[in-house]
């Protein structure tokens, strides 16, 4: 695999390292274009910010160069994840994985699966924060639309199941139920 000359790029005062063998993907933090469409709302500003927040924490000291406990694997898919992994390389701890369909999760991996507190950021604007088990949205979490709807409550293999509440955006309008 040949080697290109990729220049570092500064965002928000955070460095990030350049990927050696290959550009990262348009819709990352670290290209030049936002991160998401904000489809007319603040939620995709807002997104960006709680990832970036993410990467500072678990994955980047202060100086912009990955912990020592960190590493970055890119797959033939054109996704990449960055963050611990485990003696059999597979992830554990915590990570940030980019989708190649502009999806992003951040937190926690078991057995290279998300798993724990995470958040999913949505290529469409949408974002969940919450837990997860065996890769699926599973537990207590909050689900934010792009159109500013939000959804609390608990979650069963990726769907809204049990108690949880709804609120409207525009009407302000709150529903609560099993």
């Amino acid at each position: 695999m040949s080697q290109t000359s990729v220049q570092p790029i500064y965002t928000q005062s955070v460095f990030i390292p350049p990927l050696k063998s290959a550009p990262r993907p348009q819709t990352s933090i670290y290209g030049q274009k936002p991160l998401l469409s904000t489809q007319g709302t603040d939620l995709g500003q807002d997104n960006h910010t709680k990832f970036i927040s993410f990467l500072q924490t678990h994955i980047y000291n202060e100086q912009g160069k990955a912990k020592p406990s960190c590493t970055l694997k890119q797959y033939d898919s054109k996704e990449y994840y960055e963050g611990q992994i485990d003696m059999n390389k597979q992830r554990n701890g915590m990570g940030a994985y980019y989708f190649q369909n502009g999806d992003k999760y951040c937190g926690a991996w078991v057995a290279d699966l998300p798993q724990g507190p995470g958040m999913l950021v949505y290529s469409t604007g949408d974002r969940y924060e919450g837990d997860f088990m065996k890769g699926q949205r599973h537990g207590k979490g909050k689900f934010y639309y792009a159109n500013g709807n939000i959804y609390e409550g608990d979650f069963l293999q990726n769907r809204k199941e049990g108690k949880g509440a709804y609120l409207y955006k525009v009407t302000h309008e709150k529903y609560e139920g099993d």
